[in-house]
């Protein structure tokens, strides 16, 4: 017997990398508007474009099967023209250790 169906834990595996990337293709585009170092705006945008491809991936891969979309980190979850709120330094930090705990960052 074939079965090509995504199983129940690769589903949530899935869903766990969606929602983990739609939330670091956010938290990225954040700190790239303040960002003032040009060393740490490029590591930031390699994660950010990270981010955006793998959560298409994740995506592509639920819809294939029929699976439905988790609820992402959108742009209206994000409030753009705030003020600065870490230096780059801190930014470096954030990434470093979101990255460390398996997250997109």
């Amino acid at each position: 017997m074939n079965n090509d169906r995504l199983t129940s834990a690769e589903i949530m595996n899935l869903w766990n990398s969606y929602l983990g990337n739609t939330m670091a293709e956010h938290v990225s585009k954040y700190f790239l508007t303040y960002i003032q170092d040009q060393d740490v705006y490029a590591l930031v945008t390699d994660a950010w474009q990270l981010a955006k491809e793998q959560e298409q991936g994740a995506k592509q891969l639920l819809t294939q099967d029929g699976q439905p979309l988790p609820d992402g980190i959108t742009e209206h979850d994000t409030h753009p023209g705030t003020p600065r709120l870490y230096t780059d330094n801190i930014i470096l930090l954030i990434k470093y250790t979101l990255g460390q705990d398996g997250g997109a960052a």
